[in-house]
């Protein structure tokens, strides 16, 4: 499977791992955590179901406005809402902040791509490798994510190794799942202007001058 990507698509790839690194653990101990915290079964599954109902949402508002708004600068918003989220979840217990984290912040209690980010990356990596090497490009794409989904759920290991106690383990995992939004955020900032839909209009009236 050989195929060229410019560092617009490296980035792409590289965010498409962390947050699937990322989902992969949340899915795992996202359910045990909040029965940990003292939340009911009733309120668990709604706040599963807010959360499902509102990646829909989110990527329904977002992608809309990325054309006019911006693809990179959506992006990086997704990437801190998603932060916020993880940090509303790992220090708060109040169902309705709970919640309303979980419709705004793109989290992911089955692992799978609950937000924006897959539309929007979808939309950028045509742009990033020549026209006869995108099936392959799309095929180590989905490639990563599952990958680095199955890694992240083996991570849900790591706070047992540290000995930590269960709770406590929890914590430090919605924790990564914080740090890994931030790191997307960053990565997303170096995007360059021809993830745009008028930056790639530009780039290409410049290369036919």
């Amino acid at each position: 499977m050989k195929f060229t990507l410019s560092p617009d698509g490296w980035l792409m790839f590289a965010a498409c791992a962390v947050r699937s690194f990322a989902y992969g653990f949340l899915s795992v101990i996202l359910g045990v955590y909040l029965d940990a915290i003292g939340l009911t079964a009733t309120v668990i599954g709604t706040i599963f179901t807010a959360a499902i109902a509102g990646g829909a949402v989110m990527t329904l508002a977002i992608t809309s406005l990325a054309d006019s708004c911006g693809r990179k600068l959506l992006l990086i918003v997704g990437a801190l809402l998603m932060a916020l989220a993880g940090f509303v979840f790992a220090v708060s217990d109040n169902t309705v902040l709970l919640t309303i984290a979980a419709i705004f912040g793109t989290i992911s209690p089955s692992g799978k791509e609950v937000g924006p980010f897959l539309s929007l990356e979808q939309a950028v990596l045509p742009e990033t490798t020549r026209d006869e090497h995108r099936t392959a490009m799309f095929s180590a794409y989905n490639l990563v994510g599952s990958f680095a989904g199955a890694l992240g759920a083996l991570a849900v290991g790591v706070p047992s190794w540290l000995a930590l106690s269960a709770l406590a383990g929890y914590r430090l995992l919605i924790w990564g799942y914080v740090g890994a939004a931030l790191l997307m955020a960053l990565l997303f900032f170096f995007l360059s202007p021809i993830v745009e839909a008028k930056g790639k209009a530009a780039g290409r009236g410049a290369r036919a001058a």
